[in-house]
C-alpha cells in the first residue's frame, strides 16, 4: 500500500486500509492517525473512514475519543457487525477506567456510588439496544445466505 501511495498519495481508500491495518495490528499508530486522518480530508463523510479513526484512538488509549467516533460512524452506516465490535470494545474499556477512577470502596458516598450506577445503567441500555441491531443484522445475512444456497448457482 505504501509503495501505491508513492504513485498515488491522495488515494483515499488506500489511506484508509493501511491507517486501518496498522492500527488493527497495534503498530505504527501515529503513521495509522495521519493516515486516517488525510483519507477523512479526502472524503469526510465516510462511515468506514471513521470507524478507522475511532479505531486508531481506541489503539492509541483515546477512549472518549473513539467512542464519539465509532458512534458517528453506525450514524452512517446503521448495521456493520464490525463496528459494534469496535464500540463494544470501548464500552468496556471506558467501564474499565469508570470503576478504577472512581475507585468505589468503603469511603465512597451513596451519591457517587448513585451517580454511578444510573451513568452505567443507560449506557447498558445503549448497549442492549446495539446489540439487539446486530442481532437483526446477522439474521438478516443468514436469511440471504440460505436463498442463495436454495436458488444455487444459476439462481
Amino acid at each position: 500500500f505504501e509503495q501505491l501511495l508513492d504513485l498515488d498519495p491522495d488515494n483515499a481508500p488506500a489511506l484508509n486500509y493501511l491507517g486501518y491495518i496498522l492500527a488493527d495490528k497495534g503498530i505504527r499508530l501515529t503513521d495509522a492517525l495521519h493516515f486516517i486522518q488525510k483519507a477523512l480530508k479526502i472524503r469526510p463523510n465516510s462511515g468506514p473512514y471513521i470507524d478507522s479513526l475511532g479505531w486508531v484512538y481506541f489503539r492509541l488509549g483515546r477512549y472518549e475519543e473513539a467512542r464519539e467516533q465509532i458512534e458517528k460512524a453506525l450514524e452512517l452506516i446503521k448495521v456493520d457487525p464490525v463496528i459494534y465490535e469496535h464500540l463494544g470494545d470501548i464500552y468496556y474499556k471506558l467501564g474499565k477506567n469508570e470503576i478504577l477512577s472512581l475507585k468505589l470502596d468503603n469511603q465512597s458516598d451513596e451519591k457517587e456510588e448513585a451517580k454511578f450506577i444510573k451513568r452505567f445503567f443507560k449506557e447498558w441500555q445503549g448497549i442492549k439496544n446495539k446489540f439487539g441491531e446486530i442481532l437483526t443484522c446477522i439474521e438478516k445475512s443468514w436469511e440471504k445466505k440460505a436463498e442463495k444456497k436454495e436458488k444455487g448457482y444459476l439462481g
